[in-house]
């Protein structure tokens, strides 16, 4: 696993990071005081070479899938896990897709050209199976 740090309180977590493909998470890092850091899922990641086309050159296509039930404080860099689902609120740092892009870029994950699209849901159900939780509940 790789870890791109990304402006002051991202990181992107590569889990698959090959020249076909790459695949991780985007998470939220609070750093404590007394060491150590509390981190907050905002989203997954994909980034696939597109063949050329036609109409199009070869590309690296990313796709960003961030979670609308966190809300990102600017003034203080904190984001949250979002208790009222209906809250309108800033959901990630507005810089943050720029930062992916550059960071993709940058760290020789992808090269230009790079078309990087940003989705935006929460998760609305969910299925387990086998063991999940500690409490072992499943659904």
């Amino acid at each position: 696993m790789r870890i791109i740090p990304l402006l002051r309180c991202y990181e992107l977590l590569l889990f698959a990071d090959e020249a076909d493909g790459v695949v991780g998470d985007i998470r939220h890092v609070a750093r404590l005081s007394g060491g150590g850091a509390v981190y907050t899922p905002v989203g997954h990641f994909s980034a696939i070479p597109d063949l050329a086309e036609p109409e199009q050159p070869a590309r690296w296509r990313v796709e960003a899938f961030l979670r609308t039930d966190i809300i990102h404080d600017p003034a203080t860099s904190r984001t949250i896990v979002a208790v009222d689902a209906e809250i309108r609120a800033t959901h990630y740092d507005p810089d943050l897709p720029r930062a992916i892009a550059d960071a993709l870029l940058s760290e020789t994950v992808c090269t230009e050209p790079l078309l990087l699209k940003i989705w935006e849901g929460r998760m609305t159900d969910y299925v387990a199976r086998g063991r999940i939780f500690n409490e072992g509940a499943s659904r």
